[in-house]
């Protein structure tokens, strides 16, 4: 066993330094050095003591019908109108809210949990994310090049095609992923959401 992660609170912090202590004094100090705590923050309005905890499937549910009920009511919405299809569709975009909102943030920092901030169509959130992935897989059906492989060959096309300023910026964000996954792993930390999020950005600038 190379390490233990301990995913707890960060209020638990000291709980884990004076464990990893005890194990040392006691003679367990290669035990202790495998000891890690993964503290993470906490949802401001919510606490189990005080009973204003909303439990994870009515979270779910809840994004789900308002999923639904944008499908239904968009002007421009692209998805079949049969129940099965919106209902799967609506499934998808929930917990794509629901995951965003979660990890968009630094793991140690409390945050306040909103509905229309999650559920939001705009802006650093799942159901944007989703739309910007279906934007660019249509970009890529239009263009009619199906692989990277077949993008612009010859020089010129290659010149102007990189000389875009959006280009350059989106190439940019896309050749940090290793180091935003290395990263992320290194620091116990959901950096790539937040890169996810960059990249989005710029991706619908052209």
């Amino acid at each position: 066993m190379d390490t233990m992660l301990y995913v707890a609170g960060s209020q638990q912090s000291l709980h884990f330094q004076q464990l990893k202590h005890a194990l040392s004094i006691s003679g367990e100090r290669d035990l202790a050095e495998k000891c890690e705590h993964v503290g993470f923050g906490m949802v401001n309005g919510m606490s189990t003591r005080k009973g204003t905890v909303v439990f994870l499937q009515d979270i779910i549910d809840k994004a789900k019908q308002v999923m639904v009920e944008r499908i239904k009511g968009g002007e421009h919405t692209k998805v079949e109108q049969s129940g099965a299809e919106v209902d799967r569709v609506a499934a998808q975009l929930a917990l794509s809210a629901l995951v965003v909102q979660d990890l968009r943030g630094r793991r140690v920092k409390n945050y306040d949990f909103s509905w229309d901030r999650m559920t939001s169509p705009t802006g650093d959130t799942g159901p944007y994310l989703q739309y910007t992935h279906a934007r660019i897989c249509s970009i890529v059906r239009e263009s009619g090049h199906a692989t990277p492989t077949q993008a612009p060959a010859t020089y010129s096309e290659s010149n102007e095609f990189l000389g875009c300023q959006h280009i350059q910026r989106l190439l940019g964000l896309l050749c940090q992923r290793d180091l935003v996954i290395e990263s992320a792993i290194k620091h116990r930390d959901a950096s790539v959401s937040t890169h996810l999020c960059n990249t989005h950005v710029h991706s619908g600038s052209f």
